[in-house]
């Protein structure tokens, strides 16, 4: 809702209250979408007050804290390291197995990967300084800066691409970031379902200012839980 006072205020660098409102609205959506994709909850049914209907997360379609019973043995998730830090040699470990179970048919993966898990990735570099006394890069000197971010990691089983997230194994209403899990995809065998999609509806204004609501209906798709990894 936006009140009438905040709409006949003219504020530096928005054209309308209303419509900044509802731009708020949609990200607001989108995040909780991506925070319930990337969690270990299971599926649910609407059963009143309380108890709405839930999509089951990727963790959990991926067997954190048990394997669903409706995904049968073969297709189960056995691509994951639970172990903490991750060095090249753990992390590559994961990407083995994720190749053994499916040969990666998509050849590319999308890694989801929470603030620390992504920084320990960029620190493989660093890691084999440290072992072998030297790193070398080589770079334009035009552009006065040392890269040693990794955003795209190529190793023996294919190209995995880095996005760090901030909404991966969040609990319901939980503020608090897992920085070391993360999601490794294949991006063929993962999915949005819309059954409703995304829109926005401006109700009746009763008095005091203008209101509407945003809303998408959807769930998320595993199309194969061995296709698909995670760190946890």
């Amino acid at each position: 809702m936006v009140s009438d006072l905040q709409e006949m205020v003219d504020t530096a660098g928005v054209a309308s209250e209303f419509a900044n409102a509802e731009s708020k609205a949609v990200r607001n959506v989108k995040r909780s979408i991506e925070s319930a994709f990337c969690s270990a909850q299971d599926r649910q049914a609407d059963a009143g007050a309380g108890a709405p209907y839930k999509t089951r997360g990727m963790l959990k379609w991926l067997g954190v804290g048990g394997q669903p019973s409706d995904v049968p043995t073969f297709a189960q998730n056995v691509a994951n390291d639970t172990t903490g830090t991750q060095t090249e040699a753990t992390f590559n470990s994961v990407l083995q197995e994720l190749y053994q179970a499916n040969g990666m048919p998509g050849g590319q993966l999308t890694l989801l990967a929470g603030p620390s898990l992504k920084q320990e990735i960029s620190n493989f570099s660093r890691q084999l300084a440290a072992t072998n006394g030297t790193y070398v890069v080589n770079q334009d000197a035009d552009s006065k800066k040392i890269t040693l971010s990794v955003s795209v990691y190529e190793g023996d089983f294919g190209l995995c691409n880095i996005v760090p997230s901030l909404f991966i194994n969040r609990t319901s209403g939980s503020d608090t970031v897992d920085a070391d899990a993360g999601l490794l995809i294949d991006p063929e065998y993962v999915s949005m379902m819309s059954l409703k999609a995304e829109s926005v509806t401006e109700l009746e204004n009763q008095g005091g200012g203008r209101r509407g609501f945003v809303d998408v209906v959807a769930g998320l798709a595993c199309l194969s839980p061995v296709a698909h990894g995670y760190f946890n």
